[in-house]
């Protein structure tokens, strides 16, 4: 049997006409405000624990799976990297040591060619 509000008014002023107020009120407050069926038992808070445990575990598995797919390919990609910044340090290693040749011979170019002025001068008494 269900009870509406108007019942539980007209219920708690007859408990207090019989009874008195404070037992009136603490009468009322152990009744349920809701239908019984309304009310969740110990088995019904159970189960939706049981359900969203096992749908937070689900979802958590799920997370944790695409987060692995993800770090995967971020350490694919740093993998990469790591290649091509080899590959960048070899370049301009054999960059470096083309252009230390290159500055060596030329600066040795350049210091023949003063050495040569200088005793061509020196020669021709440029210097006396």
């Amino acid at each position: 049997m269900t009870i509406d509000e108007a019942t539980r008014r007209k219920l708690s002023s007859r408990l207090r006409e019989v009874l008195g107020e404070p037992q009136a009120d603490a009468l009322m407050t152990l009744l349920p405000s809701h239908p019984l069926p309304d009310l969740a038992t110990r088995a019904d808070l159970t189960a939706v624990t049981t359900t969203l445990r096992a749908e937070i575990q689900a979802e958590a598995k799920g997370i944790r799976a695409e987060m692995d797919q993800r770090f995967a390919a971020v350490d694919r990609q740093l993998a990469e990297l790591k290649g091509d910044l080899a590959e960048l340090k070899g370049d301009l290693k054999a960059e470096f040591a083309r252009q230390t040749v290159t500055l060596a011979l030329t600066l040795g170019s350049l210091i023949i060619a003063v050495l040569g002025t200088i005793l061509t001068l020196g020669f021709t008494g440029a210097f006396a």
